[in-house]
Order: C-alpha cells, then structure tokens, then sequence
C-alpha cells in the first residue's frame, strides 16, 4: 500500500471519529443554535433569507454528522474483528487499513442505498396520499394518518385500503368484494387500490 492511499484513510478514520459526537448533544447544540439565529431574526439582525440558508446549513450539518456516525456505528464490529486479525498477526498494518477502508466504503454505500430506498418508498406514499379525498384527509386523527401511510408503503394489487367507521384497514381483495355486495357496504368507503 502507498503512503497516499494510507494517509487517505487516515483521513477517513479522523474524519469520522472527529465527526462522532453524542446524539443528544448534538441535537441540542442544533436546537439552541436555530434559537439563536431566532432571536438574531427578531432583533433584525439577520434577514429572513439569511435566518433560512443558516438553519439549513445547520440542519446539513447535523446529517453528515448523523450519516458519519451511522457508518461508524455499523462498521465498528467488522473493523473490532480486523484489528483482532492486526493484534494476532494475521493481518499486516497496510492490510488492515486497505480492509477496513473498504468495510467503510462498503457500510456507506448500504446507507446511502437505503436513505434512497427510503425517499423513493416516501414519494411514493405522498403520491399516494394525493390521489385520496383532502376531505378525508383533513378528518382523520395523526395515529389514523400514520396508519394509512403504514398501509400504503406495505399495499399489494390484492388489497385495498378502506374507511369504516372512521378506522382505516387494509382489506384483502376478496372481502372487499364480499363487502360491497352485502347490504353493509354503505359504511365503507375505498380509499386505496392499486
């Protein structure tokens, strides 16, 4: 291994034990940090375009900090196994940091997949959610709201979603089609099929 590639990796490891901070810690220095800059923009100190791009930077910041301890917090046991290898001998340094170099890579390319995987299943229930009565919407409570996005990320072509009684549930095809020739079918309404 070159003196580059291994200087590289260094890099990366104090990248992220510099970026390894308490989850707590960190939530609360954003929070007082958005209520300064509040108390900034009400004193006229900051402008409303500055308060914006500052608390957005802020909230970046924040996701790199949380992205880079997801990495660490995953990759760690692999890396705790490699150094074992290291300390017994079977592994050499440059060997050592070639591998865990790539255990790193490899943990941040799985979360990135699945923060897309997330957005895409995320757009998804939103344009879900478009194609259902605003009237409907507007009346159901947060726990029946969460559970109809639940149903929509999980509803297959066999199913539908429906209202009863003021609940949300996912039907199997079958019986929804039982319900609508009963003589009960006027207290659903579909709100959801594929």
């Amino acid at each position: 291994m070159n003196q580059q590639s291994s200087s590289l990796v260094r890099k990366d490891e104090e990248h992220l034990e510099n970026k390894h901070h308490n989850k707590e810690t960190q939530d609360e220095s954003t929070d007082k940090d958005v209520e300064l800059l509040m108390e900034l923009k009400e004193k006229g100190i900051l402008s409303n375009k500055e308060f914006e791009e500052k608390k957005s930077k802020l909230f970046k910041e924040k996701e790199v900090i949380s992205f880079n301890h997801t990495i660490e917090e995953r990759s760690r046991p692999l890396i705790d196994k490699l150094q074992e290898l290291k300390r017994t001998n079977i592994l050499s340094e440059d060997e050592f940091l070639i591998k865990k170099k790539e255990i790193i890579d490899k943990t941040k390319e799985e979360i990135e997949n699945e923060r897309k995987q997330a957005e895409n299943q995320k757009n998804e229930i939103e344009n879900r959610l478009k194609m259902i009565s605003p009237e409907i919407l507007q009346n159901l409570s947060q726990v029946k709201l969460y559970k109809l996005e639940k149903f929509l990320s999980i509803i297959t072509q066999n199913q539908v979603i429906v209202l009863h009684e003021n609940n949300v549930k996912l039907l199997e095809l079958e019986r929804w089609d039982a319900i609508l020739s009963s003589e009960h079918s006027e207290k659903y309404k579909l709100l959801f099929k594929l």
